[in-house]
């Protein structure tokens, strides 16, 4: 069983990893014509209004949805007594099964039997009638707390849209707040139903509707910036309005999925057993009210929050200093928030699979005080972070121009090197980001919320007063940012994973997780140096580009199969693990 909840989490971290993989492809493909049909002035308004609204995002949908998935994971965590020895009274169902097997036998050993394997399934059916109804119970309250919070916040955001345009010093952004304002309470209900479903490892839903979102996204949204322009103002506006139509069909699909899984769970439940048995169950939220669940989610939601919007209340800052320290700074912040802020934030987003995979597991380990399970899967997630992250960081390094040039050559030549250059300072912020959200699902499956606020806030701190000093009293500009922004996550870094191994008291295996897929990224790099170096008197083409990346992604995946096997073998278990009750 512990080996199949690993197989779990890796299926259910593959599954919503690769929904993520496709939906920030389709984003990616989205933010290139976009970035290019707006230029760096519309670009840089369109980005404008994403600090806040990203705040806004992290503010209702991390915390409550991240504790719904925990509190759903721990109403699985009841066990059954599967024993008529186990102090579980036969009821008349088992009785007269024992009676009708001994009239058919005439042995004893026979009608036990008989009045165990009854006993079992009726158990078994009346549990997970007992955890569905739990689970349901969480889902009916989150989506009430969360309908309320994003309705609230959805009009203070329309009605503070004035406000927060003067402060961003930037007029044309007051109206994007109040296109942009409706999504709010649409992605409440959708975080809601993402939490609840991720809580029972079923990572499906969430990773269609994140594909069909932005398949919405990319068609309507390319399609209205093209009829609105030559007006860039008016193009960035139906921009902003895609958004809010990405999100209905977001709703759409996860309410279509609910329905389906209704419907499919009432089956499964009358296929058992009718009759009623004691459960000697251990869920916390067994027998609690709706108010007390929605105490419980807003208690573990808090800490979550705080410490998920920590990053956020970071870029809103940065936005904020940018916009009144830097000449020409709607441009420039233009060209870190979009261009290099995609970059940056693709691997982290789809390493998000894992951690986000990973959160009912530590959870279910934790309450069962299952370490063996809990050191396993932590190494397991720790090791496919490595995997990821590491390629990812040096890549952006060593490639930053070539990649800038392939994936935005709408912009002008001085705007890609300059682009390119913020990307190669803040590069390994890839890797550090990543094992800071992992260590944050671990810390939030261990109770210990607050740590990561500690941790993160603490980081967060340091970079605000850094970025000040340095973009008033240096003329570094924006790549005061990029240096601030590697340096905080470092630190982040450190500081969590060692927190994180020792309050899971976890034997973290290093040479397996880190070294391994760092050798194989070293195999890459003497790739990318390599192309490089051939390349020094003339720039790379777009089609050399994507050749080039190509053969350094192939190069590494089979350093890494040839350095350890155990990378494929894990890929194969958890897509091929069956689903259980």
């Amino acid at each position: 069983m512990k080996n199949d909840g690993n197989k779990a989490f890796v299926k259910g971290a593959i599954v919503l990893t690769v929904g993520v993989v496709i939906a920030k492809a389709l984003g990616g493909i989205y933010r290139i014509p976009l970035t290019n049909m707006l230029g760096a002035y519309g670009i840089g308004v369109y980005q404008l209004i994403f600090p806040i609204y990203s705040f806004i995002m992290t503010l209702l949908c991390v915390g409550i949805p991240s504790a719904i998935s925990k509190l759903v994971a721990l109403a699985g965590v009841a066990k059954p007594i599967m024993s008529t020895n186990g102090g579980m009274p036969l009821d008349n169902h088992s009785k007269n099964a024992a009676n009708k097997a001994k009239a058919e036998s005439g042995t004893e050993a026979k009608a036990a039997n008989a009045a165990e394997e009854s006993v079992k399934s009726a158990v078994r059916g009346d549990f997970y009638a007992e955890k569905v109804a739990q689970e349901r119970k969480i889902l009916r309250t989150s989506v009430v707390l969360l309908f309320a919070f994003g309705l609230a916040v959805s009009i203070a955001l329309y009605f503070f849209a004035p406000l927060l345009a003067k402060l961003q010093n930037c007029a044309e952004t007051e109206k994007a707040y109040k296109i942009i304002a409706p999504s709010v309470l649409l992605v409440c209900i959708s975080a809601a139903l993402k939490g609840y479903f991720q809580g029972r490892m079923y990572m499906k839903p969430s990773a269609v509707a994140q594909i069909a979102e932005q398949v919405v996204k990319l068609a309507y949204g390319l399609i209205a910036v093209y009829l609105a322009l030559p007006d860039v103002v008016k193009a960035v506006y139906s921009a902003v309005f895609a958004i809010t139509v990405s999100e209905v069909v977001a709703v759409a699909v996860l309410g279509l999925y609910s329905y389906i899984d209704y419907v499919k769970q009432n089956r499964r439940i009358k296929a058992f057993s009718p009759e009623k048995l004691y459960l000697n169950a251990r869920s916390p939220v067994n027998e609690q009210k709706n108010r007390d669940i929605a105490k419980k989610l807003v208690i573990w939601a808090v800490p979550m929050t705080i410490s998920a919007t920590m990053g956020p209340l970071s870029h809103i800052i940065e936005s904020f200093m940018v916009q009144n320290f830097l000449v020409d700074a709607t441009a420039v912040y233009g060209l870190w928030a979009g261009p290099v802020h995609s970059l940056l934030s693709l691997p982290p987003v789809l390493i998000m699979g894992i951690c986000i995979s990973i959160l009912p597991s530590v959870t279910a380990a934790a309450a069962n005080k299952d370490k063996a399970t809990l050191t396993k899967q932590f190494n397991t997630a720790f090791k496919w972070v490595a995997v990821i992250g590491l390629p990812s960081s040096f890549a952006l390094l060593i490639f930053a121009k070539p990649v800038i040039g392939l994936l935005y050559g709408g912009l002008e030549a001085a705007e890609i090197e300059y682009a390119a250059y913020l990307l190669s300072a803040s590069a390994m912020s890839v890797l550090t980001a990543s094992m800071v959200f992992l260590s944050v699902s671990v810390f939030n499956g261990l109770g210990k919320m607050y740590l990561p606020v500690a941790i993160i806030g603490g980081a967060s701190v340091l970079k605000a007063v850094a970025d000040g000093l340095l973009l008033t009293k240096t003329d570094l500009g924006m790549k005061a940012i990029a240096f601030t922004s590697f340096v905080s996550s470092a630190i982040s870094c450190c500081v969590a994973l060692v927190l994180c191994v020792k309050s899971a008291q976890i034997k973290l295996d290093f040479w397996d997780g880190f070294v391994k897929p760092l050798s194989a990224t070293a195999v890459m790099c003497l790739c990318l140096t390599l192309i490089a170096f051939i390349k020094r008197s003339n720039p790379l083409t777009q089609t050399e580009t994507l050749v080039a990346i190509f053969l350094t992604a192939l190069v590494y995946a089979v350093a890494l199969a040839i350095i350890d096997r155990s990378y494929v073998k894990s890929l194969t278990a958890g897509l091929l693990k069956r689903k259980n009750l």
